[in-house]
């Protein structure tokens, strides 16, 4: 628990406090709230003596105690002692000396706050499991991997979980499921937790038959019928004698009916599999992930069976120890790799040491072999489009992209039957999720990258090269691979050069090769005019990514087949040669530093789409380029050209490009956009046919989240309402939305009143005619509903604004999860609602409104805020008769900063409190505050860890101490809960 000290900077922390007496009151019903404790205290102890039955049987087979139950044991101790102290206490209330308002009040609020941890307590007495498996028993192979007994303790919990069924075991393959699963079928056995445990394993190739006889040979069954029914009848029967039986079904990979194979449903059954999404399939109620070894544990783990430890004298070199580091990190943390690769160095030589890490680094060898075949199975489980982009992910790094990804496989032609762009990143998606469920791949730093674990990798590489001839050359080694034996250039299908490169051949004689890929990590690789020339017909995807190329290489043209061009983050000069890949339908220039596009991309009429994302130099569009490109479907332009011209002007007066374009690409799905200026929209111009957008119109009010596909900035200062009619059909489809300075709308309902059903993040600023975002009693009913999928609400400046939305809303707003609330001075409440309002009759009835989603709360220079909700005639009410967080119900909230409201009187009131996950609470300049706590609101504070008070008037500091409430040196007087503060 966090306990919050505030101290006066003028160092009179008595007159601070001075009005604490005033503000109790001289309580006369002390003796109710002791009796009340004795009362919560009985409950208590029968929660205890119900907890001891289970944990006395627990201990008597050898059980060790969880921590929770310990903890929560120790607490009943105490405050059964602190109860009894108050009791004694209690017995002398009434004598001369104790008979006093103020000794009274101790007794009363002491009693209280005992009153409510006991109840509290009790409400946590209950325990899905009060015991485990003693850390002496815990199986000696697991013992030194922390990483692995959570996962051990909570499968065995799950085992004896009586409401859990089916378990659900994943990881990627050779992380150790089947050795953790064997550990827990042997424990489950020493513990006598079932009379039977069985195990079958299922393989890529379940036979019926097969897991039918393991565990009937388990069972001491004899199955002698060939029919494949009547053994699972006679199996049915069988199973279903047994009183407590557990199955283990290892290494599944399809969704198994377990009716077909005779095992009933109820049964405790566990599963492991490499594929997250059989596991769901499996109906499987519970699922843990086994996930590689950790960096430190991994090197721990392969100096174990390497047989390097400091007292072994032929390994005391530290050379060996600074090459296990670099080995067990090329392993990906697999244990089945690291102990496949320790055992083989196993007293051998540092120069065997060293030539293996060579191998790993280099994705050959017969070490690569042992990779291969860790993964081999779940890589022949893909269907081949999976594969070939399970491949290509390997290729491009650890890290992957999605929008590159996307062109290489457009290039490559890689999906069947796929006619569109969209189309192919659909199916992309579908496939990247596929592999995060087979745990070939993982998230990524961001929301548009995955990645993929190092050994994963090497061993899809050694697979690309020997299936595809997909080669991807490490730094340092090109020179050698150019003339090599081993693997002929000239039979590559893929070439991938990463990293710093000393240059390539005056001409690559590769007939075969289809994608040529270069990362060049130094920006020092030049490419020859003669170099494409050995490549003929056969090239779809040329990425050049941080090159330097002052012209094309001469021998570009002759790549009359190319896909996808790729020339990223490149320093680039004459590039006009782009203009004779007509075949092109890919053409990346992002992050270059280009000034004009070339006027001959015009003739690229087989265009489909054009990335020039983040070309910050790019001034210069010719006109008529992009009119001309019929086919583009995809058109990225973001942190790029702004430069548009009125499409009125003839041809010979335009210098650049303009939006009129636009409307000659019938096909044009995708776009992100800015348009600086609003004057230079035609009226024509058409977004309806959109699927993905980034939109920015005006001056750009900030940077979007990057989490949505549909998102609308509007910044329409001085516009007509021509604009709005453009920019209409986006308006209800966007899942992010900014406005700024729209005029002629009461509200943002007006803007679509169809509503706003895929809205998640809205932001709103400088809307100086706005009263309210949307009022349910000018809407239709369907209409009310039309904020649903709101997470996100910020709003600043909008001076007219007296409300958010009327009291009716509220559950249409279960997903907010933000608001912050900022520099609007007519705002008087966030909802607002009416006499008959029926949601309003329901708060009357002591119904809180319920925001269970909402995370964070701000609310900022709102100086006639007096309340999250009030009624119409709120505003004519007593101030004192407002408290702001009256009526509504945040129980999740973490975050609330309040600033500058100075008509608020009450943040809360006495009444139940909940923010018991509050963490974080600052105040600044809220002047009419009465007083900042009330006793009910500090008892739930128990998640508080910050506390910020700032006002000029009283100059206060605030100190953060960590304190536990249950320490025996723990003063209560130094506690939040028993801290007031009179007005600032």
């Amino acid at each position: 628990m966090s306990v919050v000290v505030v101290r006066s900077a003028a160092g009179n922390l008595a007159e601070l406090l001075g009005s604490v007496g005033r503000q109790i009151g001289y309580l006369i019903f002390w003796e109710k709230y002791v009796e009340d404790l004795r009362e919560q205290l009985k409950k208590l102890l029968e929660a205890r003596e119900r907890d001891e039955v289970d944990i006395t049987e627990a201990r008597r087979n050898g059980k060790e105690i969880v921590n929770d139950v310990q903890y929560w044991l120790s607490s009943v101790d105490e405050i059964i002692e602190m109860a009894e102290k108050l009791f004694e206490d209690a017995s002398h209330a009434k004598t001369k000396f104790c008979n006093s308002p103020f000794f009274h009040h101790q007794l009363r609020r002491k009693a209280r706050k005992i009153t409510n941890d006991a109840s509290e307590l009790q409400a946590q007495g209950v325990f899905a499991c009060v015991s485990r498996l003693p850390i002496s028993s815990f199986p000696d192979d697991l013992k030194e991997f922390e990483w692995r007994m959570p996962i051990f303790y909570g499968v065995m919990e799950a085992i004896e979980d009586p409401n859990i069924q089916v378990i659900g075991i994943g990881g990627m393959p050779g992380v150790g499921k089947t050795t953790l699963i064997k550990q827990i079928a042997k424990q489950a056995k020493t513990n006598r937790l079932f009379d039977r445990v069985v195990m079958a394993v299922v393989s890529a190739y379940p036979d019926v038959r097969r897991i039918q006889h393991q565990i009937a040979d388990m069972l001491g069954l004899n199955l002698t019928e060939k029919s494949t029914t009547v053994r699972a009848c006679r199996f049915y029967k069988r199973l279903n004698q047994e009183e407590r039986l557990l199955i283990i079904l290892d290494d599944v990979w399809y969704r198994l009916d377990l009716g077909q194979i005779g095992i009933p449903k109820g049964l405790k059954i566990v599963l492991t599999s490499r594929d997250q999404n059989v596991l769901h399939q499996m109906e499987a109620q519970k699922i843990f992930c086994v996930e590689p070894l950790l960096h430190n544990e991994a090197v721990s783990f392969f100096l174990k069976f390497s047989g390097i430890t400091d007292d072994v004298e032929s390994h005391s070199d530290p050379r060996y120890r600074e090459l296990a580091v670099d080995i067990a990190h090329r392993c990906g943390g697999l244990p089945v790799l690291l102990e496949m690769v320790a055992r083989g160095l196993k007293n051998k030589t540092y120069f065997q040491w060293k030539d293996t890490l060579k191998q790993l680094e280099r994705y050959d060898g017969s070490l690569c072999r042992d990779v291969v075949f860790v993964l081999k199975m779940s890589y022949e489980y893909l269907l081949n489009e999976a594969k070939l982009m399970f491949l290509l992910c390997a290729a491009l790094g650890e890290e992957i992209f999605s929008q590159q990804l996307l062109k290489l496989c457009l290039g490559l032609g890689l999906f069947k039957h796929i006619y569109t762009v969209e189309e192919a990143r659909w199916r992309m998606v579908r496939l990247i999720h596929d592999l995060k469920g087979l745990y070939l791949l993982q998230d990524g730093k961001t929301s548009n990258s995955v990645t993929m674990n190092v050994a994963i990798r090497s061993a899809a590489l050694q697979i690309a090269s020997e299936e595809y001839n997909m080669f991807v050359v490490p730094d340092g080694y090109e020179e050698s691979m150019w003339t090599s034996d081993e693997n002929p250039i000239q039979n590559f299908t893929a070439l991938f050069l990463l990293g710093n490169h000393r240059g390539v051949p005056e001409r690559l004689a590769c007939p075969k090769l289809k994608l040529f890929h270069v990362y060049d990590e130094s920006c020092t690789v030049a490419i020859p005019s003669h170099f494409f020339e050995g490549m003929h017909r056969e090239l779809k995807v040329l990425s050049l990514i941080n090159m330097k190329l002052a012209s094309l290489p001469s021998s570009i043209r002759v790549l009359t087949s190319i896909h996808t061009l790729c020339l990223e983050k490149c320093e680039l000069d004459d590039i006009a040669l782009l203009g004779e890949l007509i075949s092109l339908k890919v053409l990346s220039l992002a992050g270059s530093n280009i000034e004009q596009l070339p006027c001959q991309v015009r003739g690229l009429v087989n265009l489909c789409f054009l990335d020039l994302s983040n070309c910050s130099k790019l001034k210069t569009i010719p006109p008529f380029v992009l009119s001309n490109l019929k086919r583009l479907e995809a058109l990225l332009l973001p942190n790029c050209f702004g430069q548009w011209q009125h499409y009125e002007r003839s041809k010979d007066g335009r210098t650049n490009a303009s939006l009129g374009e636009l409307t000659h690409l019938n096909h044009l799905e995708v776009l992100d956009i800015h348009i600086p200026d609003i004057k230079v929209l035609p009226q024509d111009l058409a977004f309806h046919k959109l699927q993905r957008y980034n939109i920015s119109i005006g001056q750009l009010l900030g940077q979007h989240s990057g989490k949505f596909e549909r998102n609308l900035q509007l910044n329409l200062t001085g516009a007509d309402s021509t604009v709005h009619g453009l920019v209409k059909p986006l308006l209800g489809k966007s899942e992010e939305l900014w406005l700024q300075e729209l005029k002629g709308f009461k509200s943002i309902h007006e803007l679509d009143p169809e509503g706003f059903l895929t809205l998640k993040h809205l932001h709103i600023q400088d809307m100086a005619e706005m009263e309210y975002i949307a009022n349910s009693s000018y809407l239709n009913a369907p209409i009310v509903h039309s904020f649903n999928n709101l997470r996100v609400v910020k709003v600043e400046r909008c001076n007219k604004l007296e409300f958010l939305f009327s009291s009716s809303m509220c559950r249409g707003l279960s997903r907010l999860t933000e608001m912050e609330i900022s520099e609007c001075s007519m705002m008087g409440s966030i909802l607002r609602g009416h006499e008959e309002d029926a949601e309003l009759r329901s708060i009357q009835g002591c119904n809180m409104m319920l925001f269970r989603g909402l995370r964070s709360l701000t609310l900022q220079n709102l100086p006639k805020l007096i309340g999250f909700v009030t009624m119409e005639v709120a505003q004519k009410q007593s101030l004192n008769s407002c408290a702001l967080l009256d009526k509504v119900v945040f129980p999740n909230l973490e975050n609330l900063q309040l600033s500058g409201l100075g008509a608020l009187t009450y943040i809360w009131k006495d009444h139940g409190f909940d923010l018991e996950m509050l963490k974080s609470l600052s105040l600044f300049e809220c002047s009419n505050l009465k007083y900042l706590f009330s006793p009910n609101a500090v008892s739930a504070l128990s998640h508080l860890q910050e506390l910020t008070i700032t006002s000029y008037k009283s100059n206060l500091e605030v100190q953060v101490i960590d304190c536990d409430p249950w320490h025996k040196d723990h003063d209560p007087q130094n506690s939040i809960e028993y801290l007031f503060i009179p007005s600032f």
